[in-house]
């Protein structure tokens, strides 16, 4: 019998320290849900990595000749079904931002690709952006691993946002519409 009063009083015991332990948890929470929040500091991003790449059309292109301009650079080459898939969502944002400071470019990561070859993508898919031949450095520097790759370099140079993989016109947009 005395066992058992013992027993009983060891779990009443634990009950009441759970409890008790909960209700501190709680209340801890409830204080960090209750502090003031500060507004978010100001992002710090990386500069861009500058590059000069030939294009398509006999022309170059130099990501920093760009500055004052939100730049959208698609990574791509005219084998990728996925950078097919993608092109609806870039036409969409280059026929809305283009008469805007923004400047939409498409560099392919393929040496088999030709001038000749990204004139001929660009008028089968309707895409009148300005595409570049590849060129080795951008594709290290930008860490380009999969096609498609974006990233998106705001008005003063920084790369703000890297993506591997389609990616949603709305999702695309946003990150845009924060530059403008």
């Amino acid at each position: 019998m005395k066992r058992a009063g013992m027993r009983w009083g060891s779990v009443i015991g634990g009950t009441l320290l759970t409890l008790v332990l909960l209700v501190a948890l709680a209340a801890g929470v409830q204080y960090y849900l209750d502090l003031p929040t500060d507004p978010e500091p100001e992002k710090e991003y990386a500069m861009a990595a500058d590059f000069t790449v030939q294009t398509s059309d006999g022309g170059s292109f130099t990501l920093s000749q760009q500055r004052g301009k939100a730049v959208l650079v698609e990574f791509m080459w005219t084998g990728c079904s996925a950078c097919e898939t993608q092109l609806t969502a870039l036409k969409n944002i280059h026929a809305d931002y283009q008469d805007r400071e923004f400047e939409l470019f498409a560099l392919s990561v393929s040496t088999s690709d030709s001038a000749q070859d990204l004139e001929d993508y660009k008028f089968d898919h309707e895409a009148s952006w300005l595409h570049g031949l590849h060129q080795s450095q951008p594709v290290n520097d930008y860490g380009v691993q999969g096609t498609p790759t974006l990233a998106l370099v705001d008005q003063e140079g920084h790369l703000v946002k890297k993506w591997s993989g389609v990616r949603s016109e709305d999702e695309l947009r946003a990150a845009i519409e924060e530059l403008m």
